[in-house]
């Protein structure tokens, strides 16, 4: 089990205890390959038989956990290719008692699934520009399906991806994008996604103060630039409960900043204080290009389906979920 996959198990098992429920894994063992971005037939060939010896053992150790554990819901995930094979099998099969799970930085990921989406390539305003995984761009010699998986299958998971990441979001046409770097594929931080997974499966933590800001909302931010013009980013805010106070992430993009480049960064929630309808957050920046993320304070103001947002720049943002 891979360093990501690790964290996060141990992540979603802490989470669980603290929800009264226990938590068991299994690791699949196969000959996993690296996705061939960019790369010859001959290695995308190479990725395929991988990738089918791990889609056929996957399903004989569902199969498998099945029988053992007959009562136990069953939790899937995977990183890179090994996000393809989960993907991959639940296009194919039915898996029993199935709870739910993580797709992170899947090579098969489509933005047109039923998956939820997170993370920058998740930003409505990176819609157009975020590409799909690397192995949809070339279907022939991955082997990748265009399947949309059931609305009650993939409601049930999650896929992670950053814009600059092109093993999942693999678009080299879009020539504002920051530079795509296999480097974006290997900086993840499984504290992005700890209590969104954990709320995605586990029955909700008790609500307490703030419980209105919980939830995914985006939307669009605006900043004065010298000048006189504007710097316009996409937002996205994972707000969760956590005890008494609020965590999460906050992820925006820009299409052109102060020096005419692009960017995303993201940050994680260290601090929050409720006042009545407003939530004021203490960040700490965990991924910057192109110094889009000048400030680590902010300000949600509650009004009903939407939040006002204030940071260096202020916008409406929208929940979606």
């Amino acid at each position: 089990m891979g360093g990501y996959i690790n964290r996060s198990y141990l992540d979603f098992k802490a989470e669980s205890q603290s929800r009264g429920f226990t938590v068991t894994h299994r690791s699949l063992d196969y000959r996993a390959r690296k996705v061939p971005v960019g790369e010859s037939l001959t290695q995308w060939a190479d990725f395929r038989a991988s990738a089918n010896e791990g889609v056929s053992k996957l399903k004989r150790l569902i199969g498998a956990v099945s029988d053992q554990c007959p009562s136990s819901k069953i939790v899937l995930a995977g990183y890179s290719q090994g996000a393809g094979v989960v993907h991959r099998v639940l296009q194919q099969t039915n898996v029993p008692r199935l709870a739910g799970g993580l797709l992170l930085a899947d090579p098969d990921r489509l933005t047109y699934d039923s998956v939820i989406g997170a993370g920058t390539a998740a930003i409505p305003v990176a819609g157009a520009i975020a590409g799909q995984g690397a192995a949809q761009s070339i279907p022939s010699a991955s082997h990748a399906s265009s399947k949309r998986l059931p609305n009650g299958v993939g409601s049930k998971f999650i896929t992670y991806c950053q814009i600059q990441d092109p093993v999942c979001s693999y678009n080299p046409g879009a020539s504002f994008l920051p530079a795509l770097t296999l480097g974006s594929h290997t900086s993840y931080v499984p504290e992005w996604w700890r209590l969104q997974l954990a709320d995605k499966i586990l029955p909700p933590a008790k609500p307490g103060p703030g419980s209105q800001f919980v939830g995914t909302w985006v939307g669009d931010v605006t900043q004065q630039m010298g000048g006189g013009g504007l710097n316009l980013y996409g937002a996205i805010a994972d707000l969760h409960q956590q005890g008494n106070s609020i965590g999460g992430t906050l992820s925006f993009v820009r299409t052109q900043g102060d020096d005419g480049t692009p960017g995303f960064c993201t940050w994680t929630i260290r601090k929050a204080s409720i006042q009545g309808n407003r939530l004021s957050i203490d960040g700490r920046k965990v991924q910057d290009t192109g110094g889009t993320c000048s400030g680590w304070t902010a300000e949600f103001t509650h009004r009903g389906g939407s939040v006002f947002f204030k940071a260096k720049g202020q916008g409406i943002l929208y929940r979606i979920r």
